[in-house]
């Protein structure tokens, strides 16, 4: 399996909610990066700090929150993603770039996400 199927079947993993086989997509010493001050926004320093310092704040934020990918793209050992984000606390659905660095093993190593923030934020805020 290549690097973006590998990225592909994370994001289905994690609509699924399978955080225990999402584990082994990532490297022990993965840096998930989420910009914004969203209450799940944040540096995590592997997977445990990212699950339960981000995924379960977004999650409590924002229970609906769906993601669908528009477009991939793979650059050596990086895979980007376009997305579209949706919610029924957003007005509109709301665009999004994400990026992962694989290594040679095929795990994620890095990840950073290029949100829209203001329309995330504010619906973090309408908790």
């Amino acid at each position: 399996m290549g690097i973006t199927e590998i990225a592909l079947k994370a994001y289905d993993l994690f609509e699924q909610q399978n955080m225990k086989e999402l584990e082994g997509l990532f490297s022990s010493d993965i840096v998930f990066v989420i910009n914004g001050n969203m209450s799940w926004s944040g540096t995590f320093n592997g997977f445990d700090d990212m699950l339960e310092n981000c995924f379960s704040k977004l999650g409590a934020s924002i229970p609906d929150f769906k993601q669908d990918i528009l477009q991939t793209w793979e650059i050596g050992n990086i895979v980007f993603l376009k997305l579209e984000q949706t919610s029924e606390k957003f007005e509109k659905p709301l665009p999004a770039l994400h990026m992962m660095e694989f290594n040679s093993d095929g795990k994620f190593t890095f990840f950073h996400a290029f949100d829209n923030t203001h329309g995330l934020g504010v619906a973090d805020a309408s908790k």
